[in-house]
């Protein structure tokens, strides 16, 4: 065999999960590059050994040291190849295109070293990762050797091919979060030992704190990159070692912003924002880090939008710019720019712009997030965004950026349930939303409600027949129609939208059940807020409206308009009962009665009534009980009123405690008419006999009967 072109060297602990993943990956690049496959088995079984054997015969043992090092070495020395490339057996190649491309173009002549794509996932399903460009493709002329016993790595002059091939790997996804925790624990232990035999190992330094990030160690981290920042004062050709320091100051100020050392960390930001010795990278995370502090913890629209913005600018600067993230961002800011990361930036900026009255960052930066996806939001971002932009003038953008966040099925959901919850706020909030949101498609209940708010505004052109359809669409396909937005009835009210044809058409089973669970509903309503009268007073005059509105729309004294009015009959007696007058309620009980006799009296024959009344509905045996009741109160017969009011309390559970408070105020009013005259009546009779005594005693003196007038005067002071 001539000498090969590439040497793939693979350390192999025996993952079986993931080892031949690894090694069928390598395939095409082994049958398009002179290539030569050597493994360092760390510790495989048998049994993985022989089956590893069908892809190579270099296969080399290694006893483990605890020393990556020795071990990636060991690989090398036994390599014969130009080149060298190393790969992990828990990673394997999605795509290999441009590394085949790199060799066979000849390429690779003109560099001493290129990167390839490490995608890191976070969760097991995949759908959060973090990108870094590894430096693990070199050439072997000036023989390298690996050093660092942990977290490995040459040192070559950075003149690198940097290549989108990628490798995943889910060796940072962990079963536990004590799991991961032990990980960084092991790797914490030699990291310190390194640092330890040599304080200026700049490499052990950022591993270290990175190692701390992970297991969310602040205080160590704090102290760790101090000591970085003070070891970095007397090396020369610090321009080298730019992206070191760049990467302890912001941890540094991470670690303050992360125990809370407020003051220290805003100073220590500023610092870090007017250093030119900081990267441009390091500086926009800690802007990136301000704009959540002043967005979560200070509330602070305005310095939230100027830390974001100054995040935003370096994102369209740097965010294609592989070469300079590679070459001034350590591993860990290298997903700086990273979308995912950035989209919550975005959301946030987007907000506090809103709120400042700044449409520029929603019309711009909408757009960079991944709708057609799964975007990575801040948290509540779309009842924020609707919120917002409700609250503002409108502008045609607002219907733009609707329009993208329609295209993702989990937004769209989460805005359709804003809008349902925005049935119950005031006329103008609803109608600016309505505006916002008439032009997205679909046909889902409460974009339905928008449009017709929308078409139904007085200023609108839209024909009243195009409303009467899209209603009656609406009561068709909802299954609650009474409890349409109260803005629904107002405009159908104004617009004199006939929909009494739905009504008719609809399954009168259906009717009834409608019926029963809007006032069912909006007792629940009045419970809810029982302590605000007010707002306790606007329910009950909405629902009226809706009752109103609704009977106008059917035949007066037809089935459906007594159902309707003798349900809002038994409504009102249960809303009312406890505050009503004896005579508010007495007439309340009556119009019940009334209604629901009329309802089904042409149903039922005498003999049906004298009969078992368990066979009756629910509400006609009510409403006989009731009649029952008044007549036995008619006909002063307490022994029997006693009966029926036991009788008519038991027949609905709701009303029972109306009923009962009736008998109570019988009770009261059959005290108040047998009392005698009460101290207030008496004095009034009083004064007015005393006013008629003295007008005669007037008449007396006038008539020169001075004795008789004082005679009287004396008896009434007397009295």
């Amino acid at each position: 065999m001539s000498k090969p072109l590439l040497s793939i060297s693979l350390l192999s602990c025996g993952r079986d999960d993931t080892l031949w993943k690894c090694l069928d990956s390598l395939k095409p690049i082994m049958e398009a590059v002179p290539s030569e496959l050597v493994i360092v088995d760390t510790g495989c079984s048998e049994e993985i050994n022989h089956r590893m054997h069908e892809y190579t015969d270099l296969i080399y043992p290694f006893t483990w040291i605890d020393d990556f090092a020795a071990a990636r070495n060991c690989g090398l020395e036994k390599c014969s190849g130009d080149w060298f490339l190393f790969i992990d057996d828990d990673e394997w190649f999605t795509d290999v295109t441009e590394i085949i491309q790199f060799f066979i173009s000849g390429e690779y002549k003109n560099y001493q070293a290129a990167t390839y794509v490490v995608r890191s996932y976070i969760t097991r399903g995949g759908e959060l990762y973090s990108d870094s460009a590894a430096r693990r493709i070199f050439s072997l002329k000036t023989k390298p050797r690996f050093i660092s016993k942990i977290h490995e790595h040459i040192n070559l002059p950075k003149c690198d091919k940097h290549l989108r091939s990628i490798a995943d790997h889910y060796g940072y996804v962990y079963a536990t979060e004590e799991e991961k925790r032990n990980h960084s624990l092991r790797n914490i232990k030699p990291l310190k030992a390194m640092l330890l035999e040599n304080s200026k190992d700049f490499n052990a330094y950022i591993h270290l704190l990175q190692e701390y990030e992970v297991i969310e160690d602040y205080k160590e981290a704090l102290q760790v990159s101090r000591q970085l920042i003070f070891n970095l004062k007397d090396v020369k050709h610090k321009a080298v070692l730019r992206p070191v320091y760049s990467y302890g100051r912001y941890v540094e100020y991470l670690s303050l912003l992360k125990q809370s050392y407020i003051d220290e960390m805003q100073a220590c930001g500023e610092q870090i924002l007017s250093d030119p010795a900081v990267s441009e990278i390091a500086k926009a995370l800690v802007h990136f880090k301000f704009a959540f502090f002043y967005w979560l913890e200070k509330k602070d629209d305005q310095k939230t939008a100027v830390h974001a913005q100054a995040y935003c600018i370096a994102y369209d600067k740097y965010h294609h710019n592989e070469t300079y993230i590679n070459e001034e961002g350590i591993v860990s800011l290298h997903n700086t720019f990273y979308l995912p990361v950035a989209s919550p930036l975005f959301c946030i900026h987007i907000l506090a712009s809103l709120h400042l009255g700044d449409l520029k960052p929603m019309q711009k930066y909408l757009s960079y997030l991944a709708w057609d996806e799964n975007p990575i939001l801040c948290e509540n971002f779309e009842s924020q965004f609707l919120e917002a932009i409700s609250s503002l003038p409108f502008d045609e953008s607002f219907r733009d950026a609707m329009e993208l966040i329609w295209k993702n099925a989990a937004s769209r959901k989460k805005c359709l349930e804003y809008i349902e919850a925005m049935k119950d706020v005031t006329l103008p909030t609803y109608r600016a939303l309505s505006k916002i949101c008439s032009n997205l498609d679909g046909n889902e209940l409460p974009l339905l409600c928008m449009k017709i708010v929308d078409e139904g505004q007085e200023e609108s052109a839209t024909d009243p027949a195009q409303l009467q359809t899209r209603l009656t669409q609406l009561i068709e396909q909802t299954s609650n129609y009474m409890c349409l937005p109260i803005t629904i009835w107002q405009i159908a009210e104004q617009r004199e939208i006939d929909f009494g044809p739905a009504l008719e058409a609809m399954d009168y089973a259906r009717y009834m059940r409608e019926v029963n669970h809007f006032f069912g509903s909006v007792h629940n309503r009045c419970i809810a807020v029982a302590n605000d009268k007010t707002i306790c007073a606007e329910i009950m005059d909405e629902t009226a409206f809706v009752v109103e509105t609704i009977a106008s729309r059917l035949s007066e004294s037809s089935d459906r308009w007594l159902y309707l009015q003798s349900a809002y009959s038994r409504f009102l007696i249960r809303q009312y009962y406890a505050e009503a007058s004896y005579q508010e309620l007495h007439d309340l009980l009556e119009s019940c009665v009334h209604l629901t006799t009329s309802l089904y009296a042409p149903y039922y024959t005498e003999t049906a009534l004298k009969g078992d009344q368990r066979m009756l509905p629910l509400d006609y045996r009510f409403a006989l009980h009731i009649k029952a009741l008044l007549d036995a109160e008619s006909d002063d017969d307490m022994q029997l009123l006693k009966e029926r009011i036991e009788s008519a309390a038991s027949v609905i559970p709701q009303l029972k405690d109306a009923i009962l408070h009736y008998a109570t105020l019988i009770t009261e009013q059959l005290k108040a008419e047998a009392a005698p005259a009460s101290s207030s009546q008496i004095t009034e009779e009083m004064e007015a006999l005393r006013k008629q005594l003295l007008e005669k005693t007037a008449q007396l003196r006038a008539a020169g009967m001075t004795d008789a007038a004082d005679q009287i005067l004396s008896q009434l002071e007397k009295f």
